[in-house]
């Protein structure tokens, strides 16, 4: 018995770390060094457009300390029975929408996170959203050049420009609802012809029960029959010539071609006579 449910939880294992991780986030926070990221926290280290480095923090010049400031995100710590609802960025002086919190300050150093724009977040108890977040990814701003302010990737919505790249965020759902069954094709009813039965009901119950069938129903006493007669097999032109395959004729090499001895053989067998 052990055995078997150490090979079940082998089993899931290995499907986990294939299949995509569609469980909400429950907490984000920023840090200044990558190799300083909470315990049981992702890190976004690299651009989802340009595959380059995710800083939110960029400046440039030559005797200026490098920041480094990268967003990350839990789906197990944080409030229980919370997750994160919706991600929008704002100015720096701007007030944050009512019921979101702004991330101040990094978590490994205590610094100011960030610089003419901050991130806010709505933290909300799973059982009340509609929608929750469940990835984020940094796009660089040459993806905005292409697309306008307001798209994104598929399956993710922009939240806003920052210094020098947008988070997007991942709206999904924090229960999963089976999904729908995909309408059917309308088709016209058949004619009567004796093969397909009349179907006719009193309401509409039986018209829906009809319209929702994925097979054909045939009547019992439905003789299937032929439109046409089948083909006749080829007539062959050998004479005495029997085909072993029913509607196909064979043939060969010499077909058509007289059997003839050759002279010199019959003259020479009548000197030896």
């Amino acid at each position: 018995m052990s055995k078997k449910t150490n090979c079940n939880k082998m089993l899931v294992h290995q499907l986990s770390s294939v299949l995509p991780d569609d469980r909400p986030i429950t907490a984000i926070s920023i840090v200044e060094d990558i190799d300083k990221c909470p315990p049981n926290f992702t890190v976004v280290s690299r651009t989802y457009d340009q595959d380059t480095d995710a800083d939110l923090w960029r400046e440039s010049g030559l005797f200026i300390k490098k920041k480094g400031r990268y967003i990350c995100f839990s789906k197990t710590e944080g409030l229980p029975q919370c997750v994160v609802e919706d991600i929008v960025v704002i100015n720096e002086r701007d007030t944050p929408p009512e019921g979101y919190s702004i991330i101040s300050y990094t978590v490994d150093s205590m610094q100011k996170a960030w610089r003419k724009k901050q991130v806010c977040y709505k933290i909300r108890n799973k059982e009340l959203c509609s929608k929750a977040v469940t990835d984020i990814i940094i796009c660089s701003r040459v993806i905005h050049k292409v697309y306008s302010s307001k798209t994104a990737p598929n399956g993710f919505i922009a939240a806003g420009l920052l210094q020098s790249a947008s988070p997007n965020p991942s709206n999904g759902t924090p229960h999963r609802v089976p999904p729908e069954r995909p309408p059917k094709p309308k088709f016209s009813p058949k004619p009567t012809n004796g093969v397909y039965p009349q179907i006719s009901g009193s309401g509409g119950k039986d018209t829906e029960e009809f319209n929702d069938r994925d097979y054909e129903i045939l009547s019992p006493s439905a003789r299937i029959r032929p439109t046409r007669p089948a083909p006749q097999p080829p007539t062959s032109t050998v004479v005495g010539f029997t085909s072993i395959y029913g509607t196909l004729p064979g043939s060969s090499d010499l077909d058509g071609v007289p059997f003839v001895l050759n002279p010199r053989l019959s003259v020479h067998s009548d000197s030896s006579i």
